[in-house]
């Protein structure tokens, strides 16, 4: 027994046994060769564990590659939740991100994240710090490293950016501004029927087609025939019209361009299908009361021949005279935010005095108040105005003095949603761009038709086969300091794309050296898609259009030849990628020619008028955008006074938190009656319209000769 105990003292001792015991911690997790029991355990076994505990320890360097993991993709949310399945993580969503809590993680944690959409990352100097203490708003496929300093508090280490597109070359490359535009901008649509080949075929893309009676206008976008065809005389279906004016006209014919007929098949008892969106606002069905209108403060409603063109709205104060005995329409349909053009043609009847009003309520006068009008011949009154709801309401007064039996005179009423076009046989389009094989282009208003980070697209209908829209326009584009900047150079222009069929619109780079260079096709199927095109330009082309978008199919009725265009770009480079569209920053565009103030512009005869608001994109007829951040304005005045050296002129503002004018065209102490013109810049409000004031010397003697905006700050 003694033996024993001195066997196992002397091991417990020896310095062999307490190297190994001391190892035993050491041992699990390491290679290790497997011993017999009649094998020694050497030096080289010894440091071997040495060695793999260093490795571990981190005091060897490393080599190969270090090898992460990506993990699943996680959702942006104010507390980001990293899984632990990786340490590189993609992050979609652009909810804020104010904490981040890592499953499984500890001081020391390494993770990256990639974006996959413009957010907001927070710095609050304790959950997330940031790099100079300010918040990172990301941008796509940027990435963003972080390292735990504590539990759940994390420390930006590296932010690694894309390489920034070049600036953009293109000019109003966000289709804001038409100057050019037709003077027609209405959009409709219009039941027809008994559609007839007469001395054409079938009515194509682009044509005109006119009221025969009415002599309203419209050009087709699209159509459907629902039954019968124009070849048997008897097709039948809906219109969808561009560049409208007037108010068509229920049974009246229809000539179009080639020699076609119809007749209109709008109905007095709905606004669906009737060309603009007033109900029986032509009153050719001799009904009364008329449908579509009610009486209010019992006013009589009658149809009446003698109209402007046919039968017209007879208003007349009851046999008991009443206050403001008026006809109302029923509610109209309107789009909130959209500028609609209202006409209302108006003859004084028996009574002194009509008013119009048109507004978001029944009676009321948010859009529009004629004032007394006493015309004595038949008189259109206009009005743009910006809709605020999705329902309109137009008032027509019997007589504003309210004498039992006087009467007014109404005809003729059309309300369209209006937007900004080029639909001319032409060069003409957006400002600073043209085209070629007559496609007709139109401002598209946002909506489905819209890319995602864009308010206008530019909608194409093709009318012929093979039309472009280029940039910059032909007459720029033949200029020596347009186009020796690209000689030679590499150029990549961009743009997405809506279509509907494949193999019908591309991109392309032209200069008269070495051609075209396309893109590929759109696939077609109704998506976006982004298009890119690099190409080098010819060292000694005269003619260069960096942005060339081509269709090659003549426009299909059933409108699936239609193309959208957003986010257009060029840039001096060879790759832009999607998701890096930028405009031209702080741009200014100049008019290509002056756009006149339907408000202002040639008017006589104004007093006083304290600030009151003028909507910007109103008062342009729709051809400067919403949002608008200066205006370049032009006036003229005269006033019979103003050699007295008493207060007059014509003064703008942003908004009332402005005391004094900015914009001050003052005629104090000029020659009476005299022309006095002022080009200057106007900052606008958040909302890009301005305030305006009037002080004339006397009562209405101040003349507005010109009222003409030359540009536009854009963004």
């Amino acid at each position: 027994m003694m033996n024993a105990i001195n066997l196992i003292t002397n091991i417990l001792i020896d310095p062999l046994f307490l190297i190994l015991f001391s190892s035993l911690l050491l041992i699990f997790g390491y290679t290790w060769t497997n011993k017999t029991s009649a094998d020694e355990v050497g030096s080289a076994d010894f440091n071997l564990i040495q060695n793999e505990k260093q490795d571990r320890d981190g005091e060897i360097p490393l080599t190969g590659t270090d090898q992460w993991d990506w993990g699943a993709n996680i959702a942006s949310a104010a507390t980001l939740l990293p899984g632990c399945d990786g340490n590189a993580f993609y992050v979609t969503g652009t909810t804020k991100i104010t904490a981040i809590n890592a499953a499984r993680s500890q001081p020391g944690t390494v993770i990256y994240l990639r974006f996959a959409s413009s957010l907001i990352i927070e710095h609050d100097n304790d959950d997330i710090i940031l790099p100079g203490g300010i918040d990172i708003q990301t941008k796509t496929n940027d990435i963003i490293a972080f390292i735990e300093y504590a539990a759940d508090k994390w420390i930006c280490s590296g932010f690694v950016k894309p390489i920034p597109v070049p600036n953009n070359i293109l000019e109003n490359s966000e289709i804001k501004v038409w100057s050019q535009s037709d003077t027609n901008k209405g959009l409709g649509t219009l039941g027809y029927d008994a559609g007839s080949a007469g001395g054409g075929n079938a009515p194509d893309v682009g044509d005109v087609v006119v009221g025969d009676d009415s002599g309203a206008t419209g050009k087709i976008i699209s159509y459907t025939i629902a039954s019968g065809a124009f070849a048997t005389n008897d097709a039948a279906g809906i219109l969808t019209l561009g560049a409208c004016t007037g108010r068509f006209h229920d049974n009246e014919g229809l000539t179009f361009e080639d020699g076609e007929t119809a007749v209109v098949n709008a109905p007095d008892t709905s606004a669906i299908n009737a060309g603009d969106l007033v109900q029986n606002g032509d009153f050719s069905v001799d009904t009364d009361p008329p449908n579509g209108w009610t009486s209010s403060n019992n006013a009589v409603l009658t149809t009446e021949a003698g109209g402007q063109i046919g039968n017209c709205l007879q208003v007349a104060v009851d046999g008991i005279p009443t206050a403001n005995g008026r006809a109302i329409s029923v509610p109209i349909v309107t789009e909130s935010g959209r500028i609609h053009k209202a006409k209302i043609y108006f003859k004084k009847g028996t009574g002194t005095a009509g008013k119009i009003y048109i507004g978001s309520t029944s009676g009321g006068s948010q859009y529009y108040d004629s004032g007394a009008i006493t015309d004595a011949a038949w008189t259109v009154y206009t009005k743009n105005f910006k809709a605020t709801s999705a329902t309109t309401y137009i008032t027509l007064y019997a007589d504003t003095a309210n004498g039992a039996g006087l009467t007014s005179l109404y005809d003729e009423i059309s309300l369209y949603v209006i937007t900004p076009c080029c639909t001319g046989a032409d060069v003409l389009a957006m400002d600073k761009w043209g085209k070629e094989g007559d496609p007709d282009l139109y401002r598209e208003h946002s909506g489905v038709n819209t890319k995602d980070g864009s308010f206008y697209s530019l909608k194409i209908v093709p009318t012929t086969a093979g039309g472009v829209t280029y940039f910059p326009t032909y007459a720029s584009s033949l200029l020596e300091h347009v186009y020796k900047p690209f000689w030679g150079r590499r150029v990549c222009s961009g743009l997405w794309i809506k279509a509907f069929l494949a193999n019908h619109v591309r991109l392309a780079v032209y200069d008269n050296v070495s051609g075209f260079r396309y893109s590929q096709y759109h696939t077609g199927g109704g998506g976006w898609e982004w298009l890119e095109n690099p190409a080098t330009v010819g060292s000694t082309a005269i003619r260069v259009h960096p942005f060339w978008i081509s269709t090659t199919q003549a426009g299909n009725v059933d409108g699936t030849t239609i193309v959208y265009a957003n986010q257009l770009i060029t840039t001096f480079g060879s790759s832009i990628g999607e998701g890096n569209y930028q405009p031209k920053q702080q741009e200014f565009i100049y008019t290509e020619v002056p756009i006149l103030s339907l408000t202002y512009n040639n008017t006589a005869g104004w007093s006083d008028l304290a600030y009151t608001d003028l909507d910007i994109e109103a008062d342009s007829d729709a051809r400067l955008p919403k949002g608008c951040k200066a205006i370049l304005v032009h006036t003229g005045l005269m006033d019979s006074g103003s050699g007295a050296s008493v207060d007059a002129g014509l003064y703008l503002r942003s908004d009332a938190t402005f005391l004094i004018s900015s914009y001050a065209n003052t005629i104090a102490g000029k020659t009476d009656n005299i022309e006095c013109q002022l080009q200057g810049k106007q900052g606008c409000d958040i909302n890009g319209d301005v305030d305006i004031r009037l002080e004339a010397t006397g009562a209405g003697t101040l003349d507005i000769v010109r009222f003409e905006y030359h540009g536009v700050q854009v963004n």
